[in-house]
């Protein structure tokens, strides 16, 4: 065996990059990009196997400007609130909010805002193959997927995050595919191929901070003692003596900038796949057939947890200073009884048949047809719960199935395609083609529908 190898590294950076407009200097970047691969093949043993890696580092400084009250001119700031423990928080509250650099009316500025977003991957690739005989091979693959992507930027409550620090926001993906297949030929106009695979994808998004007078510090802190129950220091922690909770969101109307992390970010979706599967390829005259099956076994565990803080909306930022009852308050009160894994079981059996017809020398049909069926899916830990009459019922009562009926067992879907070769030159082609595809992202559909309806929050 003789292996071939070859190595790159890309290197990018912003020595060369101008200023934004609206920043006081060249905000700092650096995109590291690297990896290699090695490979070669045996021909006493007709064996050959290969292998790719890649890796990329980037670290990118964001610019945003915040709009914040303008604290540091007298009188915009004063309290009005008369109850001295609500006059305390929202003096605590309002510290967190930076001073302004420039002011843009009588009572609000701006304040520029810099935060380090970093974005790593890690890739690879390796592939075996095994030629036991003209009639026999094999083949091995392996893929694998590690990322990473922290955003300083993560909270005000809105997607894609706000203009000011102390919610960083960890994104991750983690993604595994096996496949084993073997191709054996019986004839030389039969073809079968046998294969199993696995799969595994996993993506999450979580806070890693939350903040306080004195910056953000890692969400679960509690400067001030696991028994307090309000602690000065980090006064969007509504329930201090519960660990791990989200900052609550208090959301003042009248264009300020919010407060607070992520209403919606927290979230593990993990998918286990077990597939085996074999195809035919059968050549008969002008008729050439592929028929053949798959049956998958799917795993789907999702964690989708509705925010166990408050969101406090307030008409103006009067009202928020007067300490008067919000307009509107939302969210979840934490509890260690709050239950927001939803895992859900399938089988998959998909079944097809196609014809690649050759009607003439100018023409080629294909017709085919694939049974896209499964399994009802259920959910383990009585995860789910219906109101059985909306009249009638005095509770709620759990159920293991997602559908009342399964609603695959009408998933037949028929294609068809032609190529019309007009001048029998192989020069130009007219080809068309019509089929009816399923959803395919009915996993993520169940996530939604039954983490995010009222008898099944979490």
């Amino acid at each position: 065996m003789n292996p071939k190898t070859s190595a790159f590294d890309y290197l990018r950076n912003s020595a060369l990059d101008a200023r934004d407009f609206f920043a006081a200097h060249v905000s700092p970047f650096r995109r590291n990009q690297f990896g290699g691969s090695v490979g070669g093949r045996s021909r006493r043993t007709k064996r050959f196997s290969s292998s790719i890696t890649k890796g990329i580092r980037q670290f990118l400084e964001e610019n945003k400007t915040a709009t914040v009250p303008a604290c540091n001119v007298p009188g915009v700031c004063t309290i009005t609130a008369t109850n001295p423990a609500v006059a305390t928080a929202i003096a605590n509250s309002l510290a967190l909010f930076p001073k302004p650099t420039a002011l843009v009316s009588a009572t609000t500025g701006i304040a520029p805002q810099y935060g380090n977003q970093t974005d790593h991957e890690n890739y690879m690739l390796a592939r075996f193959d095994y030629t036991f005989s003209d009639k026999d091979s094999l083949f091995l693959r392996y893929f694998l997927d590690k990322a990473s992507f922290l955003e300083p930027f993560g909270g005000a409550g809105i997607a894609g995050g706000g203009p000011l620090l102390g919610w960083n926001e960890l994104d991750g993906s983690f993604s595994h595919f096996a496949t084993l297949e073997e191709r054996h030929v019986f004839s030389p106009t039969v073809v079968n191929t046998a294969r199993v695979s696995f799969s595994r994808t996993e993506k999450d998004s979580h806070q890693t901070t939350i903040d306080s007078v004195n910056g953000p510090i890692p969400i679960g802190t509690n400067p001030c003692g696991s028994t307090t129950t309000y602690c000065p220091q980090t006064p969007l922690q509504y329930w201090p003596n519960i660990p791990g909770n989200y900052d609550g969101l208090p959301e003042i109307q009248g264009g300020l900038t919010n407060l607070g992390g992520s209403a919606i970010s927290v979230f593990n979706l993990v998918q286990n796949r077990y597939t085996v599967a074999d195809d035919i390829l059968w050549t008969r005259g002008a008729h050439t057939f592929r028929f053949g099956a798959s049956v998958s076994r799917t795993q789907s565990n999702t964690n989708n947890p509705l925010k166990g803080d408050a969101i406090w909306v307030f008409s103006s930022f009067a009202q928020f200073l007067s300490g008067a009852p919000a307009q509107s308050v939302e969210g979840v009160i934490p509890s260690s009884i709050n239950y927001s894994n939803r895992d859900y079981r399938q089988v998959d059996f998909d079944p097809y048949v196609q014809d690649d017809w050759k009607v003439s020398q100018k023409l080629t049909v294909n017709l085919g047809a694939r049974w896209e069926f499964y399994t009802n899916p259920n959910v383990l830990h009585n995860a789910l719960y219906e109101i059985p009459n909306i009249q009638t019922s005095t509770a709620f009562a759990p159920f293991n199935n997602v559908f009342a009926t399964n609603p695959s067992w009408h998933d037949i879907d028929p294609r068809i395609g032609i190529a019309y070769d007009p001048f029998a030159d192989h020069k130009t082609a007219i080809r068309a083609g019509f089929g009816i595809v399923p959803r395919s992202d009915r996993w993520i559909g169940l996530r939604d529908w039954y983490t995010e309806q009222p008898s099944m929050a979490g």
